[in-house]
């Protein structure tokens, strides 16, 4: 996991988080997609990976799901959980709590 604050290149200290993470991504020539070097995993819009490299190879503050109180790696994450775990309504355990 990289620090963007941290990290060499464009950008880090200064804030442009940005081109810091366009230097994490390239063409496949063959195929044309996008590919993360990091891992080499690819993807068909320059959106998609710059949204992988920013959630999986970037340290972001931990949140705190409000509903359950689990803590994830970020707040994509904690949208995923609430979609997936909370969607019909609060769960503890197997038991439904709460309908929202």
């Amino acid at each position: 996991v990289m620090d963007p604050n941290m990290s060499q290149g464009s950008g880090g200290v200064d804030g442009n988080k940005g081109s810091l993470i366009d230097s994490y991504l390239a063409r496949n020539e063959n195929t044309g997609r996008l590919r993360c070097l990091v891992c080499q995993r690819e993807f068909t819009t320059k959106n998609a990976v710059k949204r992988h490299i920013q959630m999986c190879h970037f340290e972001s503050e931990r949140v705190q799901c409000y509903l359950c109180l689990k803590w994830l790696k970020n707040q994509p994450s904690l949208t995923t959980h609430i979609h997936n775990f909370h969607k019909k309504g609060l769960k503890f355990g197997n038991q439904d709590v709460l309908n929202l």
